[in-house]
């Protein structure tokens, strides 16, 4: 299991139903569908988070950057909505 996703599980191990478990390297979630629900959505949120980290906060008054900007939004936004995931 990649080392990050071990690191998002057990900084968020109270969201699950019954936690999470480390145990020989690796991290186990307990229980349910919706603590894969769960996991999911944390997932997607990480991914939004890389995008959205190179959003710039104040432009430079380029078209580029505003069209950057537009374009970081854009695809933050389709990455929500196609997974159905909330802010």
């Amino acid at each position: 299991m990649n080392e990050r996703i071990k690191e998002l599980l057990v900084d968020n191990k109270d969201i699950f139903s019954n936690g999470c478990t480390e145990s020989n390297g690796e991290v186990y979630i307990h229980g349910s569908q919706d603590n894969l629900q769960k996991f999911a959505v944390l997932l997607i949120k990480e991914c939004i988070g890389l995008v959205e980290k190179d959003i710039e906060p104040e432009l430079d008054g380029s078209d580029y950057a505003e069209h950057w900007n537009m374009a970081l939004r854009s695809a933050s936004n389709e990455i929500k909505n196609h997974f159905g995931v909330e802010e």
